[in-house]
């Protein structure tokens, strides 16, 4: 991996959350309504709502706003929460632990299932258990993550009551939303896998190895899935963001105390500073898996320079 690439993306990572930071602020004067307003509450008069604006700095020009909003949040200041009257960050760290918890396991089982099936249907190729592992990667890829997830707490939950329908911090809490969080992941790399593997098996060295009489287990992970691996890291690093995204969905579902219930809550009772700062996070998140994708390269394959 070149270095100057290393360098280049950590240097770009300021410019990319500066772009972030104007689309979030942004927000505030792109989605209907007065935010002083809402701050102040609907049954407020005009001259609270004028005094909350001035306390806000609301009433200054723009580009003053955004230099204002941009120095705090380079210092960790997000603003309070207009529903709670906290600091957003504090409370998005408090969530943030639930989250990541939630879709590390979420990212175990779609990475590890996922790309163990797509590789033995690779091997078995036009068997039965072939198309049952596409049948079901389709069915992974169709089904909407809120769907999935009713389906699953009604029948795990409430006809074969195995997992709590409520309650949280347990291990069993747990079960469910990954499995939901996962499905689309562990979906979308068998497919991969199994495409990919399907590619490199048919090249000459693979040939050339088996020819050599090299063990089965040999051949597929020392030569061919090294090949294979490159698109699939790719994926899973474009994954990690769409699974943290999804959390949004999964969190509401099952009412899981973490970032993404956080943030639709926020949406839904218009707290834009918690809106603007899990902006910033989520897209931070992202701008770092991205440039650790780029890196996995190098490593992978020490024949790729990113320039």
């Amino acid at each position: 991996m070149h270095h100057r690439y290393i360098l280049k993306w950590l240097f770009s990572i300021p410019v990319i959350m500066i772009g972030v930071a104007l689309i979030a602020f942004l927000i505030v004067y792109l989605t209907p309504g007065d935010p002083a307003r809402v701050v102040a509450g609907e049954q407020a008069s005009q001259e609270t709502v004028e005094a909350v604006r001035t306390a806000l700095g609301l009433d200054r020009p723009l580009p003053v706003q955004f230099v204002t909003f941009l120095q705090r949040a380079m210092v960790g200041d997000l603003g309070r929460s207009i529903a709670t009257n906290q600091p957003v960050l504090k409370e998005l760290l408090n969530r943030l632990p639930v989250t990541i918890k939630l879709g590390m396991i979420a990212a175990v089982l779609g990475i590890v299932l996922g790309v163990t099936i797509g590789t033995i249907a690779a091997t078995r190729r036009g068997t039965a258990f072939d198309a049952f592992v596409m049948g079901c990667s389709v069915i992974g890829l169709s089904a909407p993550s809120f769907w999935l997830g009713l389906v699953l707490m009604y029948y795990f939950c409430l006809v074969i009551p195995v997992f709590p329908v409520a309650g949280w911090g347990s291990p069993a809490a747990y079960v469910l939303p990954a499995i939901t969080m996962g499905a689309h992941q562990m979906a979308t790399l068998a497919r991969l896998s199994r495409s990919a593997m399907l590619e490199v098996l048919s090249e000459d060295y693979v040939r050339t190895a088996r020819a050599k009489g090299l063990g089965e287990r040999i051949v597929l992970f020392k030569h061919a899935w090294r090949n294979a691996a490159i698109p699939v890291v790719t994926v899973i690093g474009v994954q990690f963001s769409v699974m943290l995204g999804g959390a949004v969905v999964v969190e509401t579902v099952f009412s899981v105390p973490g970032v993404g219930r956080y943030l639709v809550q926020a949406i839904m009772s218009k707290d834009f500073p918690v809106i603007q700062g899990g902006l910033m996070v989520v897209s931070a998140f992202t701008v770092l898996m991205t440039g650790l994708v780029d890196i996995l390269y190098g490593l992978i394959d020490p024949r790729i320079r990113v320039k």
